[in-house]
């Protein structure tokens, strides 16, 4: 059974019979209960269920991670809560959240572990950081590691009385980044009271975060862009790097994703004590409203006309998935899913909504993840008697039912401590399993701990790597080939970590990079979409600096879900099969963004050695009249993409018009008369 427990959400506490304090984040509990949610005594008091834990394969806790499968971490003895969770490019975990410290109340803080739970001792004070920014209470919500290694991280600070809009950005090994803000840490005034919540990174890293601001006392959803050198705003985006969206009511903003064409933002629009909907709105990338969007640029969505919010996003091709909690006895778990334009679709769910309850008793979920598969995870808490678990749901990501695989008939739950609360706020996949963040009570001290956990999950690829010749003698040029096989019915996207051995020299390759500027010997390829169930390789050559045999690591990790393009420095590279020899131009990929289209490929390689290259030689000044795209066969206006000249064309706006759903011809001519072959490419409805 569980601790006596009830929950105030108007205070943002849980009270056990220690009348502890959850989490000064506002709560840890926060992205739900912001708001004056579900008032104490709101909602009746289910009959106490605890269901049947026997669980398939999927769901299950993994063994070897930290614990049966859960890592506590404890700050300094007082009450601690991870709110975000993600991976570096080297493969470590990062968390990040809120830690109780002596005489500064709560802080931010950081961990980091290795693959199997443990603290990385290299990583600030054996493995964990906190910062303080006025001496009075702060808190970390969001995380996001940039690819040069270095992790931000958002939240709030508080000065005086005053909550903070605040980021904080960090080296690779835990310091603050100097350079960033004021000493590493950026506190913005953007009104009475503001406070951030989530983050994301765009593809040329400029650095986007989310959650609220007041002004003449109206509570609005807020998402900053910053520059990604320093931390200053970005005046190209909405003039002055803030933009406030106004549903009309009290708005929060929680969570936001960056589709192909725009930026979403999901929060909870409150319209009284007893009624709140989701929150959706989107913006074009300069932060005016998107033009195609809902109702100038905003929907809300109600389940059962009571308490509802939006607490996580994530886009699916051009599909948007939100997640959090519906409202009709109890609070279930609420995933509503939309087209590009904020409509339902109607196939998920009923028109287009899906509650979950796990036994009765108020459940959230705080974040929802969609699989490479197409199938949704939403993980949160999941209400058990008078108490709660971590609890974890697996949706069929076509009409939304029960995925019977997974768990217990689709749904898992798990109590750290036996006995106590625990939750998970942030969730991620983590090679082919799931990782989650939260808090849990600690019954040996009566404080609330750090937990992560690591769930099994379905198998999307399989992945080897060979090295030839092997063993090796001084001088020999070695051909790591890396396979990955698509086990699913759907493409899916992958990135490759290398870490290379001792005693070998990388030899430089398109379609590799340092994944780290403070160590050569971590490589990371370029995006390798894979179709289901077919295979791809690439190809990875370094010279034998000693005799011997070579053994070292790669690890695969999924780059993002099917059909989701994110567009970043070097992602544009050649992606056609690079297992056969190409030497004559070739086109691999356009996509529509706004008024232009991009063209990425390569012209191939005449040495016969396998390897994509550019589709323009870099040696072609940026302003000739070639190569040009044809569309059709009619000529377009073309420039190189600034960020990737060698491989992106952009055919200008005011071209011809390629319409949703369309199918056209596409063609580059090369400056000496060469053409591709034809490229077919259908725009998305």
């Amino acid at each position: 059974m569980k601790s006596n427990a009830t929950v105030d959400l108007r205070n943002h506490t849980i009270k056990s019979n220690l009348s502890r304090r959850y989490d000064s984040r506002t709560s840890s509990i926060a992205r739900a209960l912001l708001v004056m949610l579900f008032l104490s005594g709101l909602l009746p008091t289910p009959p106490s269920i605890v269901p049947n834990r026997v669980m398939a394969a999927d769901g299950e806790l993994v063994p070897s991670f930290g614990t049966n499968g859960f890592v506590v971490t404890d700050f300094a003895g007082g009450n601690d809560a991870a709110n975000a969770v993600a991976a570096t490019p080297t493969g470590k975990i990062i968390a990040a959240g809120s830690a109780t410290m002596p005489g500064t109340g709560t802080d931010f803080a950081l961990a980091c572990y290795d693959e199997d739970g443990s603290l990385d001792q290299s990583f600030g004070n054996g493995g964990k950081v906190t910062v303080d920014f006025f001496g009075a209470n702060d808190g970390a919500r969001g995380l996001a590691v940039q690819r040069d290694g270095k992790i931000v991280v958002s939240g709030f600070a508080t000065n005086g009385t005053k909550r903070l809009f605040s980021l904080a950005r960090f080296t690779e090994v835990g310091q603050l980044d100097a350079g960033f803000g004021q000493g590493g840490k950026l506190p913005l005034d953007l009104g009475s009271t503001s406070e951030a919540f989530k983050i994301a990174l765009q593809g040329d890293d400029k650095i986007l975060a989310v959650g609220d601001s007041r002004l003449q006392n109206t509570l609005d959803f807020t998402v900053i862009r910053l520059n990604p050198a320093d931390g200053s705003l970005d005046n190209s985006f909405s003039d002055d790097g803030v933009a406030r969206i106004d549903f009309g009511f009290t708005d929060r903003a929680i969570d936001l994703a960056i589709a192909e064409d725009n930026i979403l933002i999901a929060g909870i629009v409150v319209k009284s004590q007893t009624d709140s909907d989701f929150g959706v709105a989107a913006l074009d990338f300069d932060g005016s409203p998107k033009s195609n969007f809902g109702d100038d640029a905003k929907i809300t969505t109600d389940f059962f006309l009571k308490q509802d919010g939006a607490q996580a996003i994530k886009v699916s091709g051009d599909e948007i998935i939100v997640a959090g909690f519906a409202t009709n006895e109890t609070s279930d778990f609420g995933v509503a899913r939309y087209n590009r334009r904020g409509r339902p679709i109607e196939r998920f769910g009923r028109d287009g909504q899906l509650v979950f309850d796990f036994s009765g008793s108020r459940d959230l979920a705080f974040d929802v993840i969609n699989q490479p598969d197409g199938d949704i995870l939403a993980t949160g808490w999941a209400g058990i008697g008078t108490g709660f678990d971590l609890g974890v749901v697996r949706f069929d990501g076509e009409d939304g039912s029960l995925d019977s695989s997974f768990g217990l008939q689709g749904r898992f739950t798990h109590d750290a401590f036996s006995g106590t609360n625990n939750v998970a706020f942030d969730a991620m996949l983590y090679k082919n399993t799931i990782l989650t963040a939260g808090v849990g009570l600690n019954p040996a001290s009566g404080n609330d701990d750090w937990i992560i956990t690591q769930h099994e999950n379905k198998k999307f690829v399989e992945f080897t790597k060979e090295a030839s010749p092997n063993p090796a003698v001084v001088g020999d040029i070695v051909t790591y080939t890396f396979t990955i096989k698509n086990l699913t019915e759907k493409k899916v996207t992958v990135r490759i970590t290398d870490y290379l051995p001792e005693g070998v020299t990388f030899q430089t390759q398109d379609g590799w990079l340092r994944a780290l500027p403070f160590d050569s010997r971590i490589l990371r390829s370029s995006l390798i979409d894979v179709p289901a169930g077919e295979t791809r390789k690439r190809f990875l050559r370094v010279t034998a600096d000693q005799n011997g045999l070579l053994q070292n690591e790669a690890s695969l990790f999924t780059a993002r879900p099917s059909g989701f393009f994110e567009i970043t420095d070097e992602e544009f590279l050649a992606d056609a099969e690079v297992e056969s020899e190409v030497k004559e131009p070739v086109i691999t990929g356009a996509v529509v963004k706004g008024k232009k289209l991009l063209v990425f490929g390569s012209y191939g390689s005449s040495s016969g050695t396998n390897q994509s290259t550019a589709i323009v030689p870099t040696a072609i000044e940026p302003d000739a009249e070639c190569p040009t795209i044809l569309i059709d066969g009619q000529e377009q206006k073309t420039k190189r993409d600034g960020n990737n000249p060698s491989t992106v064309l952009i055919a200008k706006k005011g071209g011809k018009e390629i319409a949703r759903g369309q199918t056209v011809t596409l063609k580059v001519r090369l400056c000496d008369g060469t053409e591709t072959a034809d490229f077919i490419f259908t725009r998305p409805e």
